[in-house]
Protein backbone atom coordinates (compact mmCIF):
# COMPACT_ATOMS: atom_id res chain seq x y z
CA UNK A 1 0.00 0.00 0.00
CA UNK A 2 2.87 2.04 0.81
CA UNK A 3 4.57 1.65 -2.89
CA UNK A 4 1.32 2.18 -4.37
CA UNK A 5 0.94 5.85 -2.24
CA UNK A 6 4.48 6.38 -3.18
CA UNK A 7 4.01 5.25 -6.84
CA UNK A 8 1.01 6.16 -7.46
CA UNK A 9 0.33 9.68 -6.09
CA UNK A 10 3.73 10.63 -5.44
CA UNK A 11 3.88 10.65 -1.66
CA UNK A 12 7.85 10.31 -0.58
CA UNK A 13 6.93 8.47 2.92
CA UNK A 14 3.24 7.64 2.77
CA UNK A 15 1.87 7.20 6.87
CA UNK A 16 -0.19 3.76 7.37
CA UNK A 17 -2.98 3.17 9.22
CA UNK A 18 -4.94 -0.53 10.23
CA UNK A 19 -8.22 -0.25 9.90
CA UNK A 20 -9.58 -1.30 13.61
CA UNK A 21 -12.47 -0.71 15.85
CA UNK A 22 -10.67 1.98 18.01
CA UNK A 23 -7.46 3.38 18.20
CA UNK A 24 -6.29 1.61 21.59
CA UNK A 25 -3.93 -0.71 21.40
CA UNK A 26 -6.05 -3.46 23.08
CA UNK A 27 -9.12 -3.54 20.56
CA UNK A 28 -9.71 -5.39 17.72
CA UNK A 29 -8.94 -8.76 16.39
CA UNK A 30 -5.67 -10.72 17.18
CA UNK A 31 -4.29 -10.78 13.45
CA UNK A 32 -4.81 -6.63 13.31
CA UNK A 33 -3.13 -6.24 16.83
CA UNK A 34 -0.26 -8.91 15.33
CA UNK A 35 0.06 -6.95 12.28
CA UNK A 36 0.48 -3.71 14.40
CA UNK A 37 3.32 -4.95 16.85
CA UNK A 38 4.87 -6.16 12.96
CA UNK A 39 4.64 -2.94 11.81
CA UNK A 40 6.01 -0.91 14.87
CA UNK A 41 9.25 -2.50 14.69
CA UNK A 42 10.13 -2.41 11.07
CA UNK A 43 11.35 0.12 8.69
CA UNK A 44 9.46 0.18 5.21
CA UNK A 45 8.93 2.39 2.85
CA UNK A 46 5.86 3.86 4.44
CA UNK A 47 5.50 5.59 8.26
CA UNK A 48 3.04 3.35 11.34
CA UNK A 49 0.49 5.93 12.25
CA UNK A 50 -1.40 3.34 14.01
CA UNK A 51 -5.00 2.42 14.34
CA UNK A 52 -7.43 3.78 12.65
CA UNK A 53 -11.31 3.88 12.20
CA UNK A 54 -13.88 3.78 10.01
CA UNK A 55 -14.25 7.48 9.77
CA UNK A 56 -10.38 8.09 8.85
CA UNK A 57 -11.36 6.41 5.91
CA UNK A 58 -12.77 9.82 3.95
CA UNK A 59 -11.03 12.19 6.64
CA UNK A 60 -7.88 11.50 4.83
CA UNK A 61 -5.80 11.04 8.06
CA UNK A 62 -3.61 8.76 6.80
CA UNK A 63 -2.04 7.92 3.37
CA UNK A 64 -2.63 4.35 3.12
CA UNK A 65 -5.36 2.26 5.18
CA UNK A 66 -4.66 -1.26 5.35
CA UNK A 67 -7.35 -3.98 6.44
CA UNK A 68 -7.85 -7.70 5.75
CA UNK A 69 -10.34 -8.50 2.37
CA UNK A 70 -12.97 -8.92 4.63
CA UNK A 71 -13.60 -6.15 6.28
CA UNK A 72 -12.51 -3.82 3.26
CA UNK A 73 -14.66 -5.10 1.16
CA UNK A 74 -17.14 -4.05 3.58
CA UNK A 75 -15.61 -0.87 4.10
CA UNK A 76 -15.84 -0.37 0.23
CA UNK A 77 -19.64 -1.17 0.02
CA UNK A 78 -20.66 0.92 3.02
CA UNK A 79 -18.88 3.79 0.99
CA UNK A 80 -20.61 3.06 -2.17
CA UNK A 81 -23.69 2.81 -0.85
CA UNK A 82 -23.63 6.33 1.08
CA UNK A 83 -22.08 7.45 -1.89
CA UNK A 84 -25.28 6.77 -4.15
CA UNK A 85 -28.09 7.79 -1.04
CA UNK A 86 -25.83 11.14 -0.78
CA UNK A 87 -26.44 11.69 -4.41
CA UNK A 88 -29.90 10.71 -4.74
CA UNK A 89 -30.38 12.92 -1.40
CA UNK A 90 -28.66 16.08 -3.36
CA UNK A 91 -30.18 15.39 -6.72
CA UNK A 92 -33.66 15.00 -5.24
CA UNK A 93 -32.80 18.96 -3.25
CA UNK A 94 -31.53 20.73 -6.35
CA UNK A 95 -34.64 19.95 -8.12
CA UNK A 96 -37.37 19.79 -5.14
CA UNK A 97 -38.87 23.00 -6.20
CA UNK A 98 -38.88 25.52 -9.31
CA UNK A 99 -36.72 28.04 -6.77
CA UNK A 100 -34.58 24.88 -6.00
CA UNK A 101 -33.89 24.28 -10.03
CA UNK A 102 -33.04 28.02 -10.50
CA UNK A 103 -30.67 28.07 -8.07
CA UNK A 104 -28.93 25.51 -9.61
CA UNK A 105 -28.57 26.59 -12.71
CA UNK A 106 -26.06 29.11 -10.90
CA UNK A 107 -23.89 26.68 -9.90
CA UNK A 108 -24.04 23.55 -12.91
CA UNK A 109 -20.42 24.33 -13.51
CA UNK A 110 -19.57 23.65 -10.00
CA UNK A 111 -21.34 20.70 -9.36
CA UNK A 112 -20.69 18.92 -12.65
CA UNK A 113 -17.08 19.43 -11.49
CA UNK A 114 -17.53 18.11 -8.34
CA UNK A 115 -19.11 15.29 -10.05
CA UNK A 116 -16.37 14.42 -11.92
CA UNK A 117 -14.03 14.44 -8.88
CA UNK A 118 -16.13 11.97 -7.09
CA UNK A 119 -16.97 9.46 -10.27
CA UNK A 120 -15.79 6.26 -8.91
CA UNK A 121 -15.18 4.86 -11.97
CA UNK A 122 -11.78 6.81 -12.04
CA UNK A 123 -10.62 5.05 -9.11
CA UNK A 124 -11.52 1.64 -10.19
CA UNK A 125 -8.85 -1.64 -9.83
CA UNK A 126 -7.89 -2.77 -7.01
CA UNK A 127 -4.32 -3.95 -7.50
CA UNK A 128 -2.96 -7.25 -6.43
CA UNK A 129 -0.12 -7.71 -3.91
CA UNK A 130 2.62 -10.77 -3.92
CA UNK A 131 2.12 -11.97 -7.22
CA UNK A 132 5.10 -12.47 -9.90
CA UNK A 133 3.19 -10.07 -12.14
CA UNK A 134 0.44 -7.03 -12.24
CA UNK A 135 -2.60 -7.39 -11.61
CA UNK A 136 -5.65 -5.17 -11.56
CA UNK A 137 -9.12 -6.12 -10.63
CA UNK A 138 -11.73 -4.10 -12.14
CA UNK A 139 -14.72 -3.46 -10.83
CA UNK A 140 -17.86 -6.11 -11.82
CA UNK A 141 -20.04 -3.38 -12.42
CA UNK A 142 -17.46 -1.35 -14.71
CA UNK A 143 -17.86 0.01 -17.77
CA UNK A 144 -15.63 1.26 -20.36
CA UNK A 145 -14.29 4.82 -18.70
CA UNK A 146 -13.89 2.47 -15.57
CA UNK A 147 -11.88 -0.73 -17.52
CA UNK A 148 -9.62 2.24 -19.30
CA UNK A 149 -8.99 3.90 -15.66
CA UNK A 150 -7.64 0.53 -14.47
CA UNK A 151 -5.65 0.09 -17.71
CA UNK A 152 -4.15 3.38 -17.25
CA UNK A 153 -3.07 2.48 -13.46
CA UNK A 154 -1.41 -0.48 -14.63
CA UNK A 155 0.48 1.30 -17.36
CA UNK A 156 1.55 4.37 -14.59
CA UNK A 157 2.73 1.19 -12.31
CA UNK A 158 4.84 -0.76 -14.58
CA UNK A 159 6.24 2.83 -15.55
CA UNK A 160 7.35 3.00 -11.98
CA UNK A 161 8.76 -0.70 -11.84
CA UNK A 162 6.28 -1.66 -9.39
CA UNK A 163 6.60 -5.19 -9.69
CA UNK A 164 10.18 -5.41 -8.67
CA UNK A 165 9.39 -2.79 -5.84
CA UNK A 166 6.88 -5.06 -4.28
CA UNK A 167 8.92 -8.32 -4.21
CA UNK A 168 12.13 -5.74 -2.60
CA UNK A 169 9.57 -4.69 -0.13
CA UNK A 170 7.94 -7.85 0.66
CA UNK A 171 11.40 -9.66 1.05
CA UNK A 172 12.69 -6.69 3.40
CA UNK A 173 9.69 -6.99 5.59
CA UNK A 174 10.21 -10.93 5.90
CA UNK A 175 13.76 -10.78 6.62
CA UNK A 176 12.87 -8.06 9.21
CA UNK A 177 9.77 -10.17 10.86
CA UNK A 178 12.33 -13.20 11.05
CA UNK A 179 14.66 -11.57 13.25
CA UNK A 180 12.22 -9.85 15.15
CA UNK A 181 10.70 -13.34 15.61
CA UNK A 182 14.06 -14.74 16.54
CA UNK A 183 15.14 -11.68 18.70
CA UNK A 184 11.64 -10.85 20.72
CA UNK A 185 9.99 -14.62 20.49
CA UNK A 186 6.58 -15.21 18.22
CA UNK A 187 4.82 -11.52 18.44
Amino acid sequence: GALFAKAHKGVVRPSVGLLNVGSEETKGPDHVRGAAAILKHVDFVGSYYGFVEGDDISKGTVDVIVCDGYAGNIALKTVEGMGRWTAGLFKSALTSDPLARFGTLFSIFALKRLKRKLDPRLYNGGVFLGLNGLCIKSHGGSDAVGFASATMRAIELAHHDYVQQVGDEINNLMSQVSALGEGMGEL
